[in-house]
């Protein structure tokens, strides 16, 4: 039998969440999935790099944010709607997954969650289109009437996201995430 590197990924994925990252070998993704470690690294380079394309992988799937915001009357919700999706990311990973993300990207150079590459990350370009165009179109309407750039107010409020992300981790997810960054959301939109 043939496994597939989405099969060691999402099986990789689920044992993080069981028992931790640090808790999960290559060894028990290894055998959780009836792989060789030759088999492993001939899709991973480690561990490290299936952790930090989960939360990239999550945010390519554009299809899934087109079809929430066509039940949003507003303009602004569908806003909210589309960076609920980021939001929700983070918080399914839990506030372990995610500390152990971000140290992993701090290591890597901070490529993952910077504000100034996360609008520019491969694969999410409908994801960041979608959000530009949204709030263009809420800005014009008025219900968004802070007339700052697209582009900026949407570097602003991921910056918000890291911030509340990096704290929410490190608290141990102590609060609600979404709820704090819908007040910033309220006070940047």
């Amino acid at each position: 039998m043939t496994v597939t590197k989405n099969e060691i990924f999402k099986k990789a994925i689920e044992l993080f969440k069981k028992n931790g990252f640090d808790g999960t070998t290559v060894n028990a993704i290894c055998e959780a999935c009836n792989v060789t470690k030759g088999s492993f690294y001939h899709h991973f380079r480690s561990k490290d790099e299936i952790l930090l394309n989960f939360y990239h992988y999550s945010l390519k799937d554009a299809v899934n944010v087109f079809l929430n915001i066509l039940d949003e009357k507003s303009d602004k919700e569908k806003i909210w709607t589309v960076l609920e999706y980021a939001i929700d990311a983070t918080i399914e990973m839990g506030a372990d997954l995610l500390k152990a993300l971000i140290l992993i990207d701090i290591k890597n150079g901070n490529k993952l969650l910077n504000p100034f590459s996360v609008v520019k990350l491969e694969g999410t370009e409908d994801y960041s289109r979608l959000l530009k165009n949204l709030i263009e179109k809420a800005q014009k309407s008025g219900e968004v009437r802070n007339d700052v750039e697209a582009e900026k107010l949407i570097f602003t409020f991921t910056s918000a996201l890291i911030g509340v992300a990096v704290n929410w981790s490190a608290s141990g997810g102590g609060y609600d995430e979404k709820e704090e960054l819908r007040k910033l959301f309220d006070i940047i939109f």
